[in-house]
């Protein structure tokens, strides 16, 4: 999976973010209306981001909409499992 993450402003957060090694796991999508799609998973990652080591399991979840024929992430969340 190839993903590009940026800011409002254009700028990227892959310079910032060195991610080693990630899994994805627990996957579920969900169509809840004709051109949108609600994806939920699981992330392993061992990371660092700014220096500092983010390692760990996250809760992760994305809503696209289709734009001329894409899929557009509208909205991405991910918070770090207890």
């Amino acid at each position: 999976m190839e993903l590009s993450l940026s800011n409002t402003r254009g700028q990227s957060f892959e310079k910032s973010r060195r991610r080693r090694d990630y899994s994805l796991g627990d996957m579920k999508v969900t169509f809840p209306s004709i051109g949108v799609a609600v994806v939920t998973y699981k992330a392993t990652q061992q990371a660092a981001f700014a220096g500092q080591d983010i390692s760990g399991a996250y809760n992760c979840a994305s809503v696209l909409i289709v734009r001329r024929g894409k899929w557009l992430v509208v909205f991405h969340t991910e918070v770090k499992a207890q």
